[in-house]
Formats: C-alpha cells, structure tokens, sequence
C-alpha cells in the first residue's frame, strides 16, 4: 500500500494510486480509507463509525467493506 495515499486537493480529498487520482472520496470515503491504510481491520474502522457517525455497526462494517472491496486496496 505504500503507493496509495489520500492527498486533498482544494476543498476535495482523493485517493491516488502511483501518483495518480483515481478516486474522488466523501468525508466517510476518508475516514474508511485513512483507517484501512494506517492497518486497521474492517472491524476495527466499523467501531469507529459506529461512534463518529451514530450507526449500528453491521451497517457500519457493510459500508466499510463495501468501500475497501470497491478500491480493492
């Protein structure tokens, strides 16, 4: 993953890939992602959206996989 990162970009964020956008990301697109390539599981980031974004966490690690499996990082 170490050719993966967030950068913002004006008032938006994305994920680049070897230097090169390839996804515009929402504020839980970041949250997701920032978690997910700092080594968190799945799991771990869906408790964390279950506090930040006041969700049940099966809703909160279906999205977070969902987005993980979509980028497939």
């Amino acid at each position: 993953m170490e050719n993966i990162k967030i950068q913002k970009v004006g008032p938006n964020h994305f994920l680049f890939k070897d230097g090169l956008p390839v996804f515009k990301l929402n504020e839980s697109g970041v949250f997701v992602l920032s978690r997910w390539l700092s080594k968190k599981t799945p799991e771990e980031i869906a408790r964390e959206m279950q506090i930040e974004y006041s969700i049940d966490f099966e809703t909160a690690l279906s999205d977070a996989s969902d987005l993980i499996e979509q980028i497939q990082l």
